[in-house]
């Protein structure tokens, strides 16, 4: 039996904005401590998912990164999707980010990764498979 059964994709983008903005904090003394860095990196990409099938109020994240990726494409035209893509991974890998910083770089990540289209459109879509599963 799964506690998320029935909550819906708007309860599930409302659950992970949650989970991301206090389990992403240094340095919460909450209960349950902050999240480990694998879960900063896996629950981002879903809830972006959620946010695009949730509708208003989440579908101003989308709007808001997709003005963000509109203003790269201006300044670098020949910058394509999966080579952004790429660019953001090796950030990722190489930049010191606090824990919200990571998950909000992979929350981008998804955004960039469902317009890319071959491998990264591929993963992006069966992200959004499983978001849509979780919720129902």
């Amino acid at each position: 039996m799964s506690f998320l059964t029935g909550v819906g994709v708007f309860g599930v983008a409302a659950i992970l904005t949650v989970v991301l903005w206090f389990g992403t904090k240094d340095n919460e003394n909450g209960k349950a401590g902050p999240l480990p860095w694998w879960a900063c990196a896996l629950l981002p990409p879903i809830a972006g998912a959620a946010f695009v099938a949730a509708g208003f109020p989440f579908d101003a994240v989308s709007s808001l990164v997709n003005d963000i990726i509109s203003l790269i494409g201006k300044a670098f035209p020949k910058l394509r999707m999966p080579a952004l893509a790429g660019v953001l991974v090796v950030i990722a890998l190489y930049k010191r980010l606090s824990r919200r910083g990571f998950a909000m770089l992979f929350l981008f990540l998804f955004y960039v990764a469902s317009g890319a289209g071959g491998p990264w459109g591929e993963l992006a879509d069966r992200i959004s498979e499983i978001a849509q599963s979780i919720g129902s």
